[in-house]
């Protein structure tokens, strides 16, 4: 059970973060994924970023990944999948949250693959080109 005391900090909280949303000064990253591979946007310089790919590491699968000078990586992240107790081999959600820098054209670039193994060509890939303003 919550005090009055923690609700009420709770409420002046949601209307803090309502307001600073609803005035632009907190916006939402702009969000790519698997259907946005080879893509080039536009954005201000100030912006946010956040990549979402499938990967599975349980099976020795990741994203390896390049961030070019100009991209500042703000957070990097994988959430697994919920699966039922006992479940193995099962997959998530890789996250990076990039923030450029300055401004000018750069591209994030993953190889999706088994780090111990010899790049054949043939492996999944991501790009996603940002063109900073």
């Amino acid at each position: 059970m919550h005090s009055t005391h923690t609700l009420t900090g709770l409420l002046a909280v949601g209307i803090l973060v309502a307001g600073l949303l609803m005035t632009g000064c907190v916006s939402s990253p702009a969000l790519y994924d698997e259907a946005s591979n080879g893509k080039t946007v536009t954005l201000a310089q100030g912006s946010t970023v956040m990549i979402r790919l499938k990967e599975n590491p349980t099976t020795g699968y990741r994203w390896e990944v390049t961030v070019p000078e100009g991209l500042s990586l703000v957070r990097d992240e994988y959430t697994p999948d919920a699966v039922p107790t006992g479940i193995v081999g099962s997959g998530g959600i890789h996250t990076w949250l990039l923030q450029p820098t300055n401004a000018g054209t750069f591209t994030f670039r993953g190889t999706y693959m088994q780090p111990w193994m010899n790049v054949t060509g043939t492996e999944q890939t991501f790009a996603l080109t940002l063109v900073v303003r």
